[in-house]
């Protein structure tokens, strides 16, 4: 088995290193709420109108799937697993698998460990567990798959410390947190056997999210998937924070972009229209992977979250 963790010790920009976004894009709420319309177009309609509602003095939240999926296999080398619109995902590779998110403590069971056995994926096969962020809803599920299969938990250094603080599903004890094990740096790369995955600090939900590139292949032809880390923003959070996510959004845009990365995933089904996506994807499985959107949509996706972010930030501003 080849494992491989290692630094990009050039890469110094991250959260709290000062961060700004482009002085040239628009400074008012109704100017940046324009922006991130026309980013959108028809294919982040959803995203743009529940994150930038709030702006507006709008609470639009789509309603959440309720039912447990079977994984499901979207590239030849990734499958994702959905439960009540929290997403965990699987990535295979040569010398076994990477888990992303491990969801509730009380799904883990049934929603990792039982979607993955009947796509036919051994949960003792997970060889790492990346955490996109501490809440519990997507790290609640990693100390019974780290004890019970030995898979290693890489989570940000900000985030470990008080991971599994109480996330979406509210009012519930939060679970006991994993032992802490591999710590992510920004631009850090992990290779797992034929799978190499590259990770990026990109405060969103909390401070040390961490969102990433993913090889992929779609029937043997080699895509990228750029996924962010979580779209969750509090409009209550401070205009500090709002501004250091919207530079976070911008700077994995243009990363994501440079690299051509042309699939845009997520860990909320409603952000990327999963539903419509694996529809379609059902409907004509010898066509297009619906997936596959280029890169230029993907740009727009984090352009949509740049804007918004920023819109929230300035209505934060006017209101003090």
């Amino acid at each position: 088995m080849k494992i491989v963790v290692t630094p990009l010790c050039a890469l110094l920009v991250a959260f709290g290193l000062g961060l700004v976004v482009d002085a040239q894009t628009p400074n008012t709420v109704a100017a940046e709420i324009a922006a991130a319309e026309a980013a959108a177009g028809e294919t982040w309609q959803l995203l743009q109108s529940e994150v930038c509602g709030p702006a507006q003095g709008a609470v639009t939240r789509f309603p959440l799937v309720t039912q447990t999926r079977p994984a499901e296999k979207m590239f030849d080398n990734l499958y994702v697993l959905s439960n009540n619109d929290v997403l965990a995902w699987v990535i295979t590779t040569s010398e076994g698998l990477v888990l992303i998110d491990t969801m509730y403590d009380r799904t883990v069971q049934e929603v990792i460990i039982g979607s993955m056995q009947k796509a036919g994926l051994d949960p003792a096969q997970i060889k790492f567990i990346y955490l996109t962020h501490k809440n519990s809803d997507h790290a609640g599920g990693a100390k019974f798959l780290q004890e019970t299969y030995g898979a290693r938990v890489l989570l940000s250094a900000v985030d470990w410390d008080g991971i599994v603080q109480p996330g979406r599903g509210g009012g519930a004890p939060s679970p006991v947190p994993p032992k802490k094990d591999m710590v992510i740096a920004d631009g850090q790369k992990l290779t797992l056997g034929d799978e190499t995955i590259t990770f990026y600090i990109t405060p969103a939900s909390t401070r040390g999210s961490v969102s990433a590139l993913i090889p992929v292949k779609d029937k043997g032809v080699p895509h990228l998937a750029a996924f962010w880390a979580s779209n969750v923003i509090s409009p209550t959070s401070s205009k500090e924070d709002l501004n250091a996510i919207a530079a976070a959004a911008a700077r994995f845009g243009d990363i994501a972009a440079a690299a051509g990365a042309d699939v845009l995933i997520t860990n909320h089904e409603r952000y990327f229209d999963l539903n419509k996506k694996l529809y379609s994807a059902h409907a004509n499985p010898a066509g297009r992977n619906p997936f596959i959107v280029g890169p230029t949509k993907v740009k727009n996706y984090m352009q949509v979250l740049t804007h918004c972010t920023q819109a929230l930030a300035l209505a934060a501003g006017s209101k003090k």
